[in-house]
C-alpha cells in the first residue's frame, strides 16, 4: 500500500490521529484544516473543562513526545496554530505562562524559532482573543519566561542583537500601558542584564 492508501482506506476512516500526522509528514500533505482537526482531537484526549495541573501535565508529555517526532514539519507541526490554541487552553485554566514554553523548549524548538513567533502573535494576533489584556499579559509572561531562560545561557544568541533589545523595551512599553508593574520589572531587569555585557 502507498502512503495515499494508508491514509484514506486505514488512518483517517479509523482516525488514528498519530499515524495521520505521521503519513502527512512523510509525505508533505498540505492540508492545514485536517491537521488543525488531527491537533484538537489529540489535545481533547487530555483537557476538558474540568481537567487540572495533572491533565497539563500529561498532555505536556504527548506534546513533546509528537514535537520531537514531527518538528519542523510546516505539513504536520502547526506551531503558531498549537501557541494559540494551548495558550488558550492553559490561561483558562490557570496554568501559568511557564508550563507552555517550558514544554515547547524542553522538546526542542530552537529558541529563536519560539521567539520569533510568540513576537508574531505580539505585532499581529492570531485571533481576537490575543488582543485582549489578560491574552495580552499572558503572552507577555511566555515572552518573559523564555527569555529568561535564554538569559540563563547568554551564548544562545548575541546578548547585543539590537532587534532582541528592540523587542524587549516594546515588551516592556506594553506591559506598561497595560499596568502590569511586574512584567515592566521583569523586562527592565533583562535590559540592565544586557546592558551590562562587556562586548
Amino acid at each position: 500500500l502507498n502512503v495515499s492508501d494508508l491514509f484514506n482506506k486505514y488512518a483517517n476512516p479509523y482516525r488514528l490521529t498519530e499515524s495521520c500526522l505521521r503519513l502527512i509528514h512523510v509525505s508533505g500533505l498540505v492540508n492545514e484544516h485536517l491537521v488543525t482537526q488531527l491537533w484538537q482531537e489529540i489535545i481533547s484526549k487530555y483537557i476538558n473543562q474540568n481537567s487540572d495541573r495533572s491533565s497539563f501535565h500529561q498532555l505536556g508529555s504527548k506534546i513533546t513526545e509528537l514535537t520531537r517526532k514531527f518538528y519542523p514539519s510546516p505539513y504536520a507541526f502547526p506551531l503558531a496554530h498549537l501557541i494559540d490554541i494551548l495558550g488558550r487552553l492553559a490561561l483558562s485554566h490557570e496554568i501559568g505562562a511557564d508550563w507552555l514554553v517550558a514544554v515547547l523548549i524542553n522538546a526542542g524548538i530552537p529558541f529563536t524559532a519560539l521567539a520569533d513567533e510568540l513576537h508574531r502573535f505580539f505585532t499581529s494576533p492570531p485571533s481576537k482573543s490575543w488582543l485582549n489584556s489578560s491574552f495580552r499579559i499572558y503572552l507577555l509572561e511566555m515572552i518573559i519566561v523564555l527569555y529568561s531562560i535564554w538569559s540563563k545561557d547568554i551564548s544562545r544568541v548575541s546578548p547585543n542583537n539590537p532587534a532582541i533589545v528592540s523587542r524587549l523595551r516594546s515588551y516592556a512599553s506594553a506591559s506598561d500601558e497595560l499596568r502590569s508593574g511586574h512584567l515592566v520589572n521583569e523586562f527592565g531587569s533583562l535590559l540592565k542584564q544586557l546592558a551590562s555585557f562587556s562586548y
